[in-house]
């Protein structure tokens, strides 16, 4: 039997390592999450250009009404830090990320974020972030969350 605990906090620690590798930003995890609630990883130290509440989700088979239902909460933990929602899961042993629409699609209202997605793989959330969010195209609309 696996633990789950253990499970959750490895593929947390993996995702921050695969962000740190592909962008330069370290992330730890978030060891206040299920004490307080909160997404799963943070800024680890000041300057961390970050504003992404992370939830990690790691299963062997992602089903749609479980993204679903981990899209609902992502949005719900990037309302209260005032962040952008981005759900990473594993299936079959592969990452997939999740954004809201305008983050590619800036057209698309803030309010339109439980119907608008975008799933990526990591590599296309890493040119995301590079392009659109390093650039600061969308961290003056995190007000509207």
């Amino acid at each position: 039997m696996v633990n789950s605990q253990r499970k959750g906090a490895s593929a947390e620690r993996e995702v921050a390592s695969l962000i740190f590798q592909n962008t330069g930003v370290r992330l730890k995890r978030n060891l206040e999450q299920s004490r307080f609630g909160g997404h799963d990883l943070v800024p680890d130290g000041d300057g961390q250009n970050w504003p992404i509440a992370l939830e990690i989700k790691n299963y062997a088979e992602a089903r749609p009404a479980s993204i679903t239902s981990w899209w609902k909460q992502t949005i719900t933990q990037a309302e209260i830090a005032k962040q952008i929602p981005c759900l990473w899961y594993k299936d079959r042993r592969r990452w997939r990320v999740v954004v809201p629409g305008n983050v590619i699609m800036p057209e698309i209202p803030w309010g339109q974020m439980e119907a608008y997605t975008v799933t990526v793989s990591p590599e296309m959330f890493y040119s995301i972030y590079r392009e659109f969010l390093l650039e600061g195209h969308l961290l003056a609309d995190t007000e509207k969350i």
